[in-house]
C-alpha cells in the first residue's frame, strides 16, 4: 500500500457489477487480507435499504434510489480508507434502468 508523508493514502475502493456476479464475496476474501486490515468495510447499502421495507434492484423506485445513493454519499465522506461491493456508479445504472421503464422521474 502506498505512503504518503509517512502516512496511508486515502484511498476509496469500490466493487461494481451486476447482481450475483460476486461482489460481496469478493469483499469478504479482502476484508482478511493483511493489506486491507486499515481499511473500514462499507457493504450491504442496498440491503440495508431492502431492510427498510422498500423494494431494490429491479423493483426499485425514485425513493429506493435516493436512499441508495444516499448510503453511498454518507460513506465516503465517512470514511477516507474503505471498501464497498457497492458504487454510486450501481446507482446511477439502477436509476437509468428505471427510468426507461417508468418506475423513476427525473
Amino acid at each position: 500500500m502506498g505512503k504518503n508523508n509517512g502516512g496511508f493514502i486515502k484511498m476509496r475502493i469500490g466493487i461494481s457489477g451486476a447482481q450475483g456476479t460476486g461482489k460481496t464475496t469478493l469483499l469478504n476474501h479482502l476484508r482478511l487480507e493483511d493489506a486491507f486490515m486499515e481499511y473500514d468495510i462499507c457493504d450491504e447499502v442496498t440491503r440495508r435499504v431492502k431492510s427498510y421495507g422498500l423494494p431494490i434492484n429491479e423493483n426499485g423506485n425514485d425513493i429506493t434510489q435516493r436512499l441508495i445513493m444516499q448510503e453511498h454519499i454518507v460513506n465516503v465522506f465517512m470514511w477516507p480508507n474503505m471498501i464497498t461491493d457497492r458504487t454510486a456508479l450501481d446507482g446511477f445504472v439502477y436509476t437509468q434502468y428505471l427510468f426507461k421503464i417508468g418506475r423513476a422521474h427525473v
